[in-house]
């Protein structure tokens, strides 16, 4: 019986892959720039899968959009709201060597269905007030709803699946955070059919989060500028193959909830299951301490911790699960 469900499940998994063979999880187009200064002259460079090289080094594969500048890409196959994290936006920060600390290029993110109407992403910055030395990294876990702030190892040559939350790495969205906003609620963007990303480089001490917070990043204070390497699509009209492992973290009023799901049984993904902190990985299982168990059954785990106070345990947490056919899931949360 073990063997039929097994044969079962990776001809689906084959016919999945047949269908969208022709697709891939990346932005492939670039339809728009503008420009700040120092960005340089090949926008194609933020095209194609990315070319993470890992926590302490970063990318030279990449678009420098310059001061204030930004770009918007087309994705191959459009991004939905499944479980989890939908979106990887890959940058190229780097660990300063030595700390735990990133050489933070911030950027707002916004999506769009259309290309003409584009929603952003809600940021929070909760850091210290700049400019900083050039020279210094700075806390990620300071940085809520950005991109260019997590370093990553997603790279196809190397073996570093960029759907991967955990493993890859890199900055991730869920757009589920859009479900409120006006051009959702008006039906201009269709949370199912984003077909477009903009990046806009933060200028540092100048632009403000959603609180009205003034976000100071690394660098030379107003001379730095974000570099794109990728845009990822997690979740992908073409890449929602049944039997996926499901993984979904919330945190909200300083409770924290883990749901695991996956339809052929956690045993499928117990050896699996994977974990970072700040970008640093451990073994899942060395959470569950920290943890009530709510709810536990064959197919589904759900975990919840709090009330955890503001800045008490600042953390950029990431959790996946990898199933017996290598169908992954993952999600990412701020702890501020």
């Amino acid at each position: 019986m073990t063997r039929l469900r097994d044969a079962l499940l990776l001809l689906g998994l084959l016919s999945a892959i047949a269908w969208f063979a022709g697709f891939t999880d990346y932005a492939i187009a670039v339809t728009s720039i503008n420009p700040g200064p120092t960005a340089t002259a090949d926008p194609d460079s933020a095209v194609g899968e990315p070319s993470g090289l890992g926590l302490w080094q970063g990318s030279v594969d990449v678009y420098t959009v310059g001061v204030g500048g930004s770009i918007t890409l087309e994705l191959d196959s459009s991004a939905v709201n499944a479980a989890g994290t939908d979106l990887i936006v890959c940058e190229n920060p780097f660990l300063v060597l030595g700390t735990q600390d990133s050489f933070v290029e911030a950027m707002f993110v916004e999506v769009s269905t259309n290309g003409v109407d584009f929603a952003r992403f809600p940021t929070r910055y909760t850091g210290n007030v700049g400019p900083f030395p050039p020279t210094i990294g700075l806390p990620t876990p300071w940085y809520s709803g950005f991109a260019g702030v997590m370093p990553f190892h997603a790279n196809p040559e190397l073996g570093y699946s960029p759907i991967d939350v955990v493993t890859g790495g890199g900055d991730a969205f869920d757009l589920a955070d859009l479900l409120d906003h006006p051009l959702v609620l008006s039906e201009l963007l269709d949370l199912d059919e984003v077909n477009y990303v903009r990046l806009i480089d933060i200028e540092s001490g100048v632009e403000l989060d959603s609180f009205g917070t003034p976000i100071w990043d690394a660098g030379l204070d107003t001379l730095a500028s974000a570099d794109v390497d990728a845009v990822v699509s997690v979740n992908s009209q073409a890449n929602q193959v049944g039997g996926r492992p499901r993984v979904e973290m919330t945190f909200e009023a300083g409770w924290l909830t883990i749901e695991i799901e996956d339809a052929n049984g956690l045993n499928d993904i117990k050896a699996g299951l994977k974990a970072s902190v700040n970008g640093f990985d451990l073994p899942f299982f060395t959470l569950l301490p920290f943890f009530f168990i709510v709810e536990l059954a064959s197919d589904r785990l759900v975990l919840l911790t709090g009330p955890i106070p503001d800045g008490a345990f600042p953390a950029v947490l990431k959790v996946g699960a990898v199933d017996g056919v290598g169908l992954v899931g993952g999600d990412a949360v701020v702890i501020q």
